[in-house]
């Protein structure tokens, strides 16, 4: 991804961390996102998504005062929105092949593994509600942001392990916008750690093609290969925790009335054909 990009996620990072506000998120959950390619074959992987979310504003409710716990605070908030980034890593499937000839630099044979991987990095608005207390938080999510697909190819000789040639056969990229939704469930009294489950619908419209790695075939000394056109459309199932953390700048301020002193703040808050490698090992490679 290009350096203005991460540049652009940052300053929006610290420009709403800056806003009047109070709680933020951070959630590391288990993502499988699932499709289906122009074959209407299903595909499907698994990975790791990393979500973090500067402290909300609120839009419904007043806020809670400076001092409050998490749980006291999640009822002051019935409707509010997180700006936030996600980072998701996803393997997208992969296949092995033993005992293939290696053309050159010698002779010889190679293990060769094929191996789809997915990775996005997003920036979001979640809006969240509490529901009994603040124990129960439903959310939606409005995202856009950056995705690629990737289809890569390793080559490692029988004979030596540590000369592995790693070439790039196909790559997708770029902006992919989505929604999701989910629910958010307190694990502790405190209600600062929450179980996660959600779903989210991720698109992209970026032209290009992944290899098929459920369909590589063995033909002599060559492996064959089909290319796929790009996957438009993902469901993404997400389960994991989030961590509430309390974020506010205040001014102390007294007031007094009959029952005695009050303490409040402010807040501020492509295919080829023929010998395919880079680097010591090369193998015949078809690509259709």
């Amino acid at each position: 991804m290009k350096k203005n990009h991460f540049l652009f996620v940052l300053i929006c990072c610290i420009f709403f961390s800056k806003v009047n506000a109070q709680l933020g998120m951070f959630s590391l959950s288990g993502a499988v996102p699932v499709s289906q390619n122009t074959l209407g074959k299903t595909i499907a992987g698994g990975g790791m998504q990393i979500s973090l979310y500067a402290p909300e504003i609120v839009i419904i409710g007043r806020q809670g005062r400076c001092g409050d716990s998490i749980d006291q605070e999640l009822k002051h908030a019935p409707l509010s929105v997180c700006i936030g980034v996600d980072g998701m890593v996803s393997f997208m499937g992969h296949d092995k092949f033993k005992s293939v000839p290696v053309i050159n630099p010698e002779p010889g044979y190679a293990t060769v593994k094929f191996q789809n991987s997915m990775y996005a990095l997003n920036l979001s608005a979640r809006f969240t509600s509490t529901c009994f207390n603040g124990k129960i938080l439903p959310y939606a999510d409005l995202f856009a942001g950056y995705r690629l697909f990737s289809s890569d190819m390793t080559i490692t000789p029988e004979d030596d392990n540590n000369k592995e040639t790693n070439s790039t056969l196909s790559k997708v990229s770029g902006i992919n916008v989505g929604v999701g939704a989910g629910l958010m469930i307190a694990l502790t009294e405190r209600q600062d750690v929450m179980l996660n489950v959600g779903l989210a619908w991720s698109h992209s419209e970026a032209p290009g093609k992944f290899v098929d790695v459920s369909r590589i075939e063995r033909s002599g000394g060559s492996l064959i290969y089909y290319s796929r056109p790009a996957v438009q459309d993902f469901m993404i199932l997400k389960v994991g925790v989030t961590g509430l953390f309390s974020y506010s700048h205040h001014d102390d301020s007294y007031e007094t009335n009959g029952n005695g002193t009050h303490h409040s703040g402010s807040y501020h808050g492509h295919g080829h054909s023929g010998s395919c490698g880079h680097g010591s090992s090369h193998i015949s490679l078809i690509a259709k």
